[in-house]
């Protein structure tokens, strides 16, 4: 039998015929497509194919999936199915027309909306942690809504086992949501469900002012401004440092909302800073600076810091001038840095790249790591749309975040000397294309001969390339708890 192929550009997946991307990050893509027996809207998230090579996590993701499409809760959203079809591993969800709380933050919030919502988005962690899962990627955009403000929890994407110590990841890219992990998340410490209860607080935090709270690098977390402090000693239970002075499980954090609900409502809606005189009050009373917190915790605000290169003219594919910028945290820091050439980083440091090009064209970014392993980091592996998505042809003027503007790779455990090729051209650039597309082939196919003679010939046409494009990022990736300089 003939392999299906994908149309307009989309994965194929039996049973169901998609009709458009939704929206995309690290992990995968999502997609609105009709559940043909059924005739329903359904929402299905094809993880990038960069994950789907690596066979401890198709292993995990299957098996790990099946559970998660157990968890029965009206505020969870519903798993229908997950699979694997022609080495896509897909999961099939239902389609939620309300769209996020990211969206409802921006419009304004009342705090009485906002405690409504924390009490719900409690209940399904409960429901998720009683089943042995910790969520790990709590945060508005994840966070959708079925109709009025019925919150639904969604994306367990990257969901683990309690008592498994396995990453879920891909060989040296694991990817977190560095603007609400707990301060035992963003260390790489084993975590329990006190660590979402931690990311629910900043979610809280913001639902109620607009703003995410400034923070410092040992984990002090700013309070509340005074026209809402009534509300502080939720957050108090929530983003302690010590996981042992939270709210111990979910259930504790809504008997502490249930007790508070006897007192007077509060109705007062959280406006922009821009057309509230209140929020500028707030903002000038805050215990830290919000600008000069969010700059260390906003990667846009660090990685201007960087160097922009000209690209010259390669062969008959003439290149174009884009502005690049690299950033690292230390895993036990909260504040990014320059990464610079020659620098040193460490296992579990999380670092993001950063580009802004001055033309329409094309860039590829590819990662080497020390084993001589090919990564591709830009174009990212499927999705059609611009800025979510991170593919060509890139749009002069617009700025893009690798792997999102909220998220960044982690360093893995293997050590050595890692490179980083930034190729930018006007037109596309078919060679590396189809270099990288036959890896990936051979990736899926676990050809490992083959795959070690692909990743060869890819690295001597980023080599031969790179003489005329931008010079390459190299750095050191050192063992945790080594003191090179």
């Amino acid at each position: 039998m003939n392999a299906l192929k994908p149309t307009d550009g989309f994965p194929v997946i039996p049973g169901y015929k998609i009709e458009n991307r939704i929206s995309g990050g690290a992990m995968g893509q999502v997609y609105l497509a009709i559940q043909e027996a059924l005739e329903r809207p359904v929402a299905i998230k094809v993880i990038n194919p960069s994950l789907s090579a690596d066979p401890m996590f198709h292993q995990r993701f299957l098996k790990e999936g099946k559970i998660i499409a157990q968890l029965r809760h009206p505020h969870i959203v519903t798993i229908h199915d997950i699979g694997e079809y022609q080495s896509q591993y897909y999961m099939v969800m239902e389609y939620i027309e309300g769209g996020t709380l990211k969206e409802r933050i921006q419009k304004g919030l009342s705090a009485e909306q906002a405690v409504g919502i924390l009490r719900q988005l409690a209940s399904a962690l409960g429901h998720a942690h009683r089943q042995g899962f910790i969520h790990r990627d709590v945060k508005p955009a994840n966070i959708l809504f079925r109709d009025g403000d019925h919150a639904v929890l969604s994306d367990f994407g990257i969901a683990k086992a309690c008592e498994d110590t396995t990453p879920l990841t891909a060989t040296g890219l694991a990817i977190g949501t560095i603007l609400y992990m707990s301060p035992e998340q963003a260390q790489g410490k084993p975590l329990d469900g006190r660590s979402d209860l931690y990311s629910l607080g900043l979610v809280f935090f913001e639902m109620l002012t607009r703003l995410r709270p400034g923070r410092t690098p040992d984990g002090l977390t700013e309070s509340l401004p005074v026209e809402l402090h009534r509300y502080q000693y939720l957050l108090d239970g929530l983003l302690a440092r010590d996981p042992e002075a939270r709210f111990a499980t979910a259930e504790q954090l809504m008997e502490a909302i249930d007790k508070s609900d006897t007192g007077e409502r509060d109705a007062t809606v959280v406006l922009s800073s821009v057309t509230s005189p209140v929020i500028k009050k707030k903002t000038a009373n805050r215990r830290f600076s919000r600008y000069a917190i969010s700059a260390a915790l906003l990667i846009v605000s660090t990685l201007v810091i960087g160097t922009g290169y000209l690209i010259r003219e390669y062969s008959l594919n003439r290149a174009l001038s884009i502005q690049v910028s690299y950033a690292y945290r230390p895993i036990d820091q909260l504040n990014f840095r320059p990464l610079l050439n020659d620098g040193v980083l460490r296992s579990g440091d999380h670092y993001q790249i950063r580009f802004t090009p001055e033309q329409d064209g094309y860039v590829y970014i590819f990662q080497i790591d020390s084993s001589g392993a090919v990564y591709r980091l830009f174009p990212s592996e499927g999705g059609h749309d611009l800025q979510a998505a991170n593919l060509n042809p890139v749009q002069a003027g617009t700025v893009y975040f690798l792997p999102a503007e909220d998220e960044a790779f982690q360093l893995d455990e293997q050590v050595g000397q890692e490179q980083i090729y930034t190729l930018a051209f006007q037109k596309r650039y078919s060679v590396l294309e189809d270099q990288y597309a036959a890896l990936m082939e051979a990736r899926r196919a676990q050809d490992h001969s083959r795959i070690i003679q692909l990743q060869s010939q890819l690295i001597n046409q980023l080599q031969k390339t790179q003489m005329s494009a931008m010079p390459v990022l190299k750095f050191k990736h050192s063992p945790r708890g080594s003191h090179d300089l």
